[in-house]
């Protein structure tokens, strides 16, 4: 059985929470304050996911690079195997604000999107 301290970012409580179990059940948690909390815990230890930020290549940019992000968090541990498409990555006009460049990276659900033009 794993045990993993987790603080809590979902609130200003910052709550030091402990987790015990397995990488698919949880067997107990303890030191949240709040619903949220509990929430927070849960996925941190079940499934953690992150948002991606980053820039890539760009053509006819007034830039050699612009900045991408991801439209929604992906699994934390694909996170590398994104950065390596997005080396990979090159951007060609139109620069807008929100535009997908890659659509369901991974199958993750989340697309890649431009953050600044």
């Amino acid at each position: 059985m794993d045990e993993k301290k987790i603080t809590c970012i979902v609130c200003p409580s910052s709550c030091q929470i402990t987790v015990k179990g397995t990488s698919d059940h949880i067997e107990s948690i303890t030191g949240y304050e709040c619903k949220r909390g509990l929430e927070y815990a849960t996925a941190e230890f079940l499934n953690p996911q992150r948002q991606l930020t980053a820039i890539v290549k760009a053509k006819d940019y007034k830039t050699p690079t612009v900045s991408v992000r991801t439209s929604k968090p992906i699994p934390k541990d694909m996170q590398m195997e994104v950065m390596k498409i997005l080396k990979e990555t090159v951007v060609e006009p139109p620069f807008n604000v929100g535009r997908v460049v890659i659509e369901n990276i991974l199958d993750t659900g989340s697309d890649i999107i431009l953050t600044n033009n």
